[in-house]
C-alpha cells in the first residue's frame, strides 16, 4: 500500500468543486461609544478578537516626553537627550499632497506625529498614532505629515519614500495626508513619557473631548489637526494595556497588510541583504551602540540568545547583527558562539554600505528577530508578518515588560550573577520574569518561520499571499474600479449561496462582473456558512472574513445605505457583456477575479496553510518540480456532471508527468492529493505505485458538500487551497469550481511569478457559465467527458 502522509488530528485537504472558501475579518471595537480617557475602564481599545495569536508591537520605549535620539544603523554622533516637541502651529509646512477627505475620515477627530529626531524614533511614533486612530473607529482619525528632517545625518525624504506611509494613507484604515492648505495644527499637550500611564494625557476623555468638539464646530475654517511627536502615551497605556494582546492581531490584519504592500511596492530580491534558504535559520538581531549604547542588546545578552537558538535548531544558524557600531568591537562583545562553524554571525553598518532601509528590510524578513530597546528596533519588528514571539526585545527601563510581552513579543533580560552569565524571559500569567528552557527556544524557531526544530525542510509558501500586487490588466481593472467609493454610482449586494466553498466564489465572481458592468461596487453580505465564527464572529461582509482590506466593504465607509445596493444574486445571474464577449472569455474574467480576491489573503488563512504543511509534509515541503498536486472531486458531484472520472485516471495523469518530466529520479514521488472524499483518497492509494509519498490536509468525509458546511471547514479549506498551490504540476477536473479555482490561481499568480513554470492535466473539462461560440452567454452548464490520459490528455 502507499504511503500516505496525513496526522490523525488533521483536517483533511480541501476540497470539492464547490468546496472553495471563506473570508475572515476581526473587528476593532471600544468599549463605548466615545473614547475616553487611558486612565479609565472605557479607555480607547481594541475590542478581544477571535483569534489563536497576537502579532507584533510597534513599541518603542521613549525615553524622553518629546522624542528619545535614535541612532539606528548609521554611525553618529551623540546628541542631546531630549529632542524639542513639534506639535505647535509654527512648524514648518510639509509637502504633503492634499487629501480626499470623504468617508470614514470625514468627521473624525484629527491627529498626528511630527518630529525631527531619528528616522527611527519618527517612524514608530507614526505608526503608534496610525494603530490609535484605527484602533478608534472613526472617532480618531491621522493626518499624515511625511518625514522631511531627521537627525544623525539620515535623509529622511529618501526614508518616507521608502517606507512609503504616505502610500499607504488611501487603504489605512482611519487616516488621511496633511493638507497645509485646509488644515490648522494645534498642540496636542499634555503628553506623558513614554509607559507613564498615570500621568493626565490629551487622549483622557476630560481633555480629548471638549477639544475634538470645539475643533468640529470649525469656527477657524480650516480642519484643525491635534499634533505631537507621538502618539506613545495612548498607544502603550491604553490600546496594547486593555487589549489583552488583541490589539497585535488587529494591527495585524488591519494595518500590517497596507503598511506592507506599501513598503513592498518597489522592493526585489537584489534590495535584500540576506539570502533565505531551506535549512537555515535566518537570524537578524540590532546592536544599538552610539548614543543609545545603554539601551542596545548587549554583547552577552546577544550571545546567549544566539547560542540558545542554536542549540534548539539542528542545522545552520545565519546572523546578521546590524548596528550603528564599529562591527569589530560588536563582534569582539559577543564573543565565540561555537566551535563547529555551524552558527555564522557576522556584523554590518553603514560602513558597509548597508543602508538603514535595507537593514530594516533584513530584520523584517528574519526568521528570528533580536531587538535593541530602540525605536528603529520596534518599528521594524512592527512591519513583521512571522510569529510575534519570535521577535526578542531586552528588558527596559522606561517600558514595563509586560507592555510589550501583551503584544506577543519575547521580553528578556541578561544578567551576570556571579556564577555566569543567565538569561530569562518575562511571563505574562508569572507577572514577572523566568528562566528561559531550551524547549522554548525551540518553541520560538519552530513558530511560524521558514524552519522547523531538528528538520531540514521548510514550510513557508512560496508565495507571499499577503500582499500580491495584480499582474493582469484584467485585475488591475477591477482593483481600480472596486477601490472607486463613489455613493452616486451605487453599490450591489451580493448572498452567497448554500453549495460549496469554490461554486460560492465563482458565483461572487459573476456578482463582480455584474456590478463592474454597472459601474457599482460590489458588498457581500451574512449570512455564509463557510465563514469561520472563531475569527470573525461579529463580521457583517463575510468576504472580509478570509480577504484583505482591498475590497470594497472595507474602504467604503456607509456603502451598505447606498441607494441601489440591494440586489441578491441567487438563481438568477445578469450577464455583464462589457467583460464576458467575444474578446474576453469567462475564462479570462475568472482568472482575473480569482488574482483580485486574493491579492491580500488574511494571516490566520495563512497560518492555517502552514500549519496543514507541518503536519501533512513533516520533512519539509517539496521541491515544487517534484511535486504533483491532485484534486478528485467525487462526493456529490458524479450527479451533477453525470459521471465520475476514475481513480486510474488520476494516477495516470500523474504518471504522465513523472515519465514527461523526469519527475522522482533519487527522491520520491511527492503527490499532494486534494479531496473532500475519504472514498477517493482510498481508491487513489490502491492505484498508485508503493514508491510515491501521498500527502493530503484539509476537510474529508464522505464528498457531500452540504453535510461540511461550517466555518471551521472553511477556513481548512482556504488554507489546504494556498497549500495546493505548492506543486508545479496540477492533475485537475474543471468539472468541479475547486479545480477551476487551483488552476486561476496557477496561471494568475503562480505562473506570472515563476516565468510560467506550471503545467496541468485537465481529466474533466467543464465550462460554467457556457460561453458560446458567438460570446453569448448563458448560465447553463457545459461538461465534456472524461479524458483517459494514457489516451493523450494534453498539457495546459
Amino acid at each position: 500500500m502507499v504511503e500516505f502522509l496525513k496526522p490523525v488530528t488533521l483536517l483533511r485537504l480541501a476540497v470539492a468543486t464547490s468546496f472553495s472558501c471563506c473570508v475572515v475579518v476581526l473587528y476593532w471595537t471600544t468599549a463605548s461609544i466615545g473614547i475616553s480617557g487611558r486612565n479609565s475602564d472605557d479607555s480607547l481599545s481594541f475590542g478581544v478578537p477571535h483569534v489563536y495569536y497576537s502579532e507584533n508591537s510597534l513599541s518603542e520605549r521613549a525615553l524622553f516626553r518629546y522624542g528619545n535620539a535614535t541612532l539606528a544603523l548609521h554611525q553618529a554622533q551623540a546628541s542631546n537627550a531630549m529632542s524639542a516637541r513639534a506639535g505647535v502651529n509654527g512648524v514648518k509646512a510639509t509637502h504633503a499632497t492634499a487629501p480626499t477627505v470623504t468617508g470614514r475620515s470625514q468627521n473624525a477627530c484629527l491627529v498626528t506625529s511630527y518630529g525631527t529626531d531619528g528616522i527611527g524614533h519618527q517612524l514608530e511614533a507614526k505608526l503608534s498614532c496610525i494603530a490609535v486612530a484605527a484602533a478608534s473607529r472613526g472617532q480618531l482619525s491621522y493626518a499624515h505629515r511625511p518625514m522631511d528632517e531627521a537627525q544623525h545625518g539620515a535623509n529622511a525624504s529618501k526614508a518616507e519614500d521608502f517606507f512609503g506611509v504616505g502610500h499607504a494613507v488611501p487603504k489605512l484604515p482611519y487616516a488621511v495626508a496633511y493638507d497645509a492648505g485646509t488644515m490648522i495644527t494645534r498642540e496636542r499637550s499634555p503628553l506623558p513619557f513614554m509607559g507613564v500611564c498615570h500621568e493626565t494625557s490629551w487622549f483622557d476623555s476630560g481633555i480629548r473631548g471638549p477639544a475634538c468638539k470645539k475643533a468640529a464646530s470649525g469656527s477657524e475654517g480650516r480642519r484643525v489637526v491635534f499634533q505631537a511627536d507621538n502618539c506613545f502615551d495612548e498607544f502603550y497605556c491604553s490600546v496594547i494595556s486593555k487589549d489583552q494582546g488583541g490589539a497585535a492581531a488587529t494591527w495585524r490584519k488591519k494595518v500590517l497588510p497596507v503598511l506592507r504592500g506599501a513598503l513592498f511596492r518597489t522592493i526585489d530580491n537584489r534590495t535584500l541583504v540576506s539570502s533565505q534558504h531551506p535549512g537555515i535559520l535566518l537570524v537578524s538581531a540590532h546592536a544599538r551602540r552610539g548614543d543609545g549604547k545603554t539601551r542596545g542588546a548587549s554583547g552577552a545578552h546577544l550571545q546567549s540568545i544566539i547560542r540558545g537558538l542554536g542549540r534548539a535548531w539542528n542545522g545552520r544558524v545565519n546572523v546578521t547583527i546590524h548596528t550603528d557600531g564599529h562591527t569589530k568591537e560588536v563582534l569582539e562583545e559577543i564573543g565565540t558562539i561555537d566551535e563547529d562553524g555551524r552558527i555564522n554571525v557576522r556584523a554590518l553598518g553603514s560602513g558597509d554600505g548597508v543602508s538603514l532601509e535595507a537593514a530594516c528590510l533584513d530584520i523584517i524578513r528574519a526568521d528570528v528577530f533580536l531587538a535593541s530597546d530602540s525605536s528603529l528596533s520596534r518599528a521594524c519588528g512592527l512591519y513583521r508578518n512571522q510569529d510575534p514571539s519570535t521577535v526578542v526585545h531586552p528588558s527596559s527601563a522606561f517600558l514595563p515588560p509586560h507592555l510589550l510581552a501583551r503584544f506577543g513579543w519575547t521580553v528578556a533580560k541578561t544578567e551576570d550573577r556571579g556564577k555566569g552569565v543567565k538569561t530569562e524571559r518575562y511571563d505574562v500569567a508569572a507577572g514577572g520574569f523566568v528562566d528561559v528552557t531550551n524547549d522554548f527556544w525551540a518553541g520560538i524557531v519552530g513558530r511560524n518561520t521558514a524552519v522547523q526544530i531538528g528538520q531540514k525542510g521548510t514550510w513557508k509558501l512560496r508565495v507571499d499571499w499577503s500582499s500580491l500586487s495584480p499582474v493582469s490588466a484584467l485585475a488591475r481593472e477591477i482593483t481600480s474600479a472596486m477601490a472607486h467609493c463613489d455613493s452616486s454610482k451605487g453599490a450591489r449586494t451580493f448572498k452567497h449561496l448554500g453549495g460549496g466553498v469554490g461554486m460560492n466564489l465563482h458565483t461572487w465572481a459573476l456578482g463582480l462582473c455584474a456590478a463592474m458592468d454597472g459601474g457599482k461596487i460590489i458588498l457581500t453580505q451574512n449570512p455564509w456558512r463557510w465563514m469561520d465564527e472563531r475569527i470573525c464572529a461579529n463580521e457583517e461582509h463575510p468576504m472580509l472574513c478570509y480577504f484583505g482590506d482591498h475590497l470594497p466593504e472595507a474602504n467604503c465607509e456607509g456603502a451598505d445605505s447606498w441607494s441601489d445596493a440591494a440586489k441578491t444574486f441567487l438563481d438568477h445571474f445578469e450577464t455583464c457583456p462589457r467583460y464576458m464577449n467575444e474578446r474576453r472569455s469567462v475564462g479570462d474574467f475568472m482568472g482575473a477575479a480569482m488574482e483580485y480576491l486574493f491579492q491580500s489573503v488574511r494571516p490566520e488563512v495563512i497560518a492555517e496553510a502552514e500549519r496543514q504543511a507541518r503536519e501533512a509534509f513533516p520533512e519539509g515541503l517539496p521541491d515544487p518540480n517534484n511535486m504533483v498536486t491532485v484534486h478528485m472531486r467525487w462526493g456529490d458531484k458524479p450527479g451533477e456532471v453525470g459521471e465520475k472520472t476514475p481513480a486510474e485516471y488520476f494516477v495516470t495523469g500523474v504518471k504522465r508527468f513523472v515519465q514527461m518530466k523526469g519527475l522522482g529520479g533519487s527522491s520520491p514521488v511527492h503527490i499532494y492529493l486534494a479531496s473532500e472524499d475519504e472514498v477517493a483518497i482510498r481508491a487513489f492509494g490502491e492505484k498508485a505505485p508503493r514508491n510515491w509519498r501521498i500527502h493530503t490536509s484539509g476537510p474529508t468525509g464522505k464528498g457531500w458538500i452540504f453535510q461540511m458546511m461550517s466555518g471551521s471547514n472553511g477556513l481548512a479549506s482556504l488554507g489546504a487551497l494556498l497549500l495546493s498551490m505548492q506543486s508545479n504540476h496540477y492533475v485537475l477536473v474543471t468539472t468541479s469550481n475547486w479545480s477551476r479555482l487551483i488552476n486561476e490561481l496557477r496561471m494568475n499568480v503562480v505562473d506570472p511569478r515563476c516565468s510560467n513554470c506550471t503545467q496541468m492535466i485537465d481529466l474533466h473539462p467543464g465550462q460554467w457559465p457556457h460561453q458560446h461560440k458567438d460570446g453569448k452567454i448563458t448560465f447553463d452548464s457545459f461538461f465534456g467527458t472524461s479524458v483517459d490520459p494514457a489516451a493523450g490528455a494534453d498539457f495546459h
